[in-house]
């Protein structure tokens, strides 16, 4: 079935939607006395709608549309979460319980390891391993998510540690204001890159662009070398975490405006989220699964993790 699966999505890929338009010519204006020529038609091409598999049902998603709350995951008491869906299941850091816990799709916990003071990140290797960053301490903990055991540690000398995301050549990309710093595997700082400040957090779509908070109304998106957008909105205050739907519509969490911004993948607003949507005090964290429309989103205060999907 999961074959099968994956063939109709590579096929959903190749199918276009045809639109027939009817031009009339000028003879259509004497029409009643004149049938001569009614016009000529024109077939357009264009993309056909994103769709989803969910089971052996293909169904079609608007991102536009609206959000559903799922559940809501009392992760901790107080204080800032941050998520990640890895294979099957949910992984959640707890700032104020130095944990990262597991939890099923459901919303079930399954359970969880105690890790280093203050864990306020978290992002996936493989599919058996996930990198928490440690505020205070640069550093950097490998986990093996299946056997919920660490690895090994990554001592950061003179690197500030908020977010860290994965990126392409065995190397990671670690956040806290500014600059953004890129380290190997070993821990050898590659190189950095100043920011107009508020880079607390930096997301990757495909391991070679990235898009990170870039002053405390803006966000820019870089692909290679070149900065391919910076959307800035007076709307949007303090950028936290950002996710990226599986069209490539990036999401901001913006903390001090206590919303999420919407926007394309060239830098358009789409919409403005209201943070009441999600029974929450200020959005921390927010990130998708892998080609579904559901995603999650963390609380910085309250402990509240929220999983939703979009109609």
């Amino acid at each position: 079935m999961a074959k099968l699966e994956k063939e109709i999505k590579e096929d959903m890929k190749k199918m276009k939607n045809l639109t027939v338009q009817v031009v009339p010519s000028e003879l259509i204006e004497n029409f009643k006395t004149s049938v001569e020529s009614f016009g000529c038609v024109n077939i357009m091409e264009d993309e056909f709608p994103y769709t989803l598999s969910v089971g052996s049902l293909i169904q079609r998603v608007n991102f536009h549309s609206g959000i559903k709350i799922l559940y809501t995951i009392k992760a901790a008491e107080r204080g800032e979460t941050s998520a990640i869906f890895i294979a099957d299941f949910l992984f959640i850091t707890s700032y104020a319980n130095s944990t990262v816990a597991k939890y099923s799709l459901d919303g079930k916990f399954v359970e969880s390891l105690a890790v280093e003071n203050y864990p306020r990140d978290i992002a996936q290797v493989d599919q058996t391993e996930a990198i928490i960053s440690i505020y205070g301490k640069n550093k950097l903990l490998f986990v093996d998510i299946a056997e919920m055991k660490l690895l090994r540690t990554l001592d950061l000398p003179g690197i500030s540690v908020s977010g860290i995301c994965c990126f392409e050549g065995n190397t990671y990309i670690v956040t806290c204001g500014s600059p953004m710093t890129w380290v190997n595997s070993s821990g050898k700082n590659v190189k950095q890159k100043s920011t107009g400040g508020d880079s607390f957090y930096v997301t990757t779509s495909d391991l070679k662009d990235y898009v990170y908070g870039d002053a405390i109304n803006s966000v820019s998106y870089v692909a290679g070398e070149t900065t391919k957008f910076t959307y800035t909105n007076v709307n949007l205050k303090g950028p936290r975490g950002i996710g990226i739907d599986c069209e490539g519509n990036i999401y901001i969490a913006g903390y001090s405006s206590k919303n999420i911004h919407q926007i394309t993948n060239d830098g358009k607003l789409i919409r403005v989220i209201p943070i009441k949507t999600f029974g929450i005090k200020s959005p921390w964290t927010i990130r998708f699964t892998l080609e579904s429309n559901k995603f999650v989103v963390t609380c910085n205060a309250s402990g509240n993790v929220v999983l939703c999907e979009i109609n």
